[in-house]
Parts: C-alpha cells; sequence; structure tokens
C-alpha cells in the first residue's frame, strides 16, 4: 500500500497503524483509511 504522503507499506501493517495512531508510521502525518492505496507491480 502506498500512503498520499508517499511512503510504502504492506496493508495489514499499514491498517493496523492509521486504526491506533492515525498517522503515517514514517512521517506522522495525519492518515486516515481513506489516505492509502493499493499498488501493482
Amino acid at each position: 500500500m502506498s500512503t498520499i504522503c508517499g511512503h510504502l507499506f504492506c496493508e495489514n501493517c499499514i491498517r493496523t497503524s492509521i486504526r491506533t495512531k492515525k498517522e503515517c508510521p514514517t512521517c506522522r502525518r495525519r492518515l486516515t483509511a481513506r489516505g492509502i492505496h493499493p499498488i501493482f507491480i
């Protein structure tokens, strides 16, 4: 998954993180479920 601030995480990790802290684990920008998007390689 990619965040709107440009950081990459696995889906489970980022969803858990935004449920508990509501921020990006890397840059601490405020983040909700609407601020993440799947990426395909």
